[in-house]
């Protein structure tokens, strides 16, 4: 796969397709291929950049911790390194994180913004069960159980070939302990008092979807309502019996409302 320098990193992305471009920016500990069940329908309309995040796949591993706005600081290079001026720009969990201080530091590279399963941070942000934030912070060895916490109970049985793909790749592509503690900090970060993207999302003017699943444990749904009524005519959508990891549980329905929003609503 290519690889691009991006300041103190190098960076390795794929771009699939032609058309508007499609930005995606991938949550904690995973690579491009979160998005690898959408991309071959997202392709046929959009230019899609895809990219491991700092830490994570063919991308260096720097010390951490890591921050919000340097992981978006990271994006804003290598957009300007393929020179992308301006974008849909897709986040999901903390890709989300990074897509709001992406917003805050470089507004001018969003056409449109598409918040999946996150939140703003602070004190506000409804948080996980004290179960889920134990599992974060320390992860199961198992790759099972850290899969059936961001998908639907049933999921493994529901989608059993593709249930042993991922778990499959996560055993052949494991993250480094310090790689992963250092995206690890990004949301526990954000998560503190005044660190949040609150103000800033108030007065945002960027056309915005809010994508959540109903069942999410990880950044429960009732987070996408907080972020509706924070961000000015943004449109929330909350899709059914599905969780936090919308990619892997509903990549279909989940094209179609990414579609459905960018043909439908102006650029900013």
């Amino acid at each position: 796969m290519p690889a691009i320098q991006v300041g103190d990193i190098s960076m390795e992305y794929s771009i699939d397709g032609t058309g508007e471009p499609l930005v995606l920016v991938a949550g904690l500990s995973y690579s491009r291929w979160c998005w690898h069940r959408m991309i071959p329908a997202l392709s046929k309309k959009y230019q899609v950049i895809s990219f491991d995040n700092r830490g994570v796949g063919g991308t260096d591993r720097t010390p951490g911790p890591y921050s919000a706005e340097l992981m978006a600081k990271d994006t804003a290079g290598l957009m300007d390194a393929l020179g992308i001026w301006s974008a849909n720009i897709v986040g999901i969990s903390m890709g989300g994180f990074i897509t709001q201080a992406l917003s805050q530091i470089r507004p001018d590279l969003f056409s449109r913004m598409i918040l999946m399963s996150t939140g703003f941070g602070g004190t506000r942000q409804i948080p996980p069960s004290n179960d889920v934030i134990e599992q974060l912070i320390h992860p199961s060895t198992d790759p099972r159980e850290r899969a059936m916490l961001a998908c639907a109970p049933g999921f493994d049985e529901k989608e059993k070939d593709f249930f042993h793909q991922w778990l499959q790749y996560r055993m052949k592509n494991p993250i480094h302990p310090e790689a992963y503690r250092s995206q690890l900090a990004v949301g526990l970060d954000i998560s503190k008092e005044g660190n949040s993207f609150e103000k800033h999302l108030a007065l945002l003017k960027i056309p915005t979807l809010i994508l959540f699943g109903e069942l999410d444990r990880m950044i429960p749904s009732k987070n996408g309502d907080l972020l509706h009524e924070l961000i000015k005519d943004s449109q929330l959508v909350v899709l059914s019996n599905v969780a936090h990891f919308l990619p892997f549980e509903c990549p279909e329905n989940l094209t179609h409302e990414i579609h459905h929003f960018i043909e439908s609503t102006p650029s900013k």
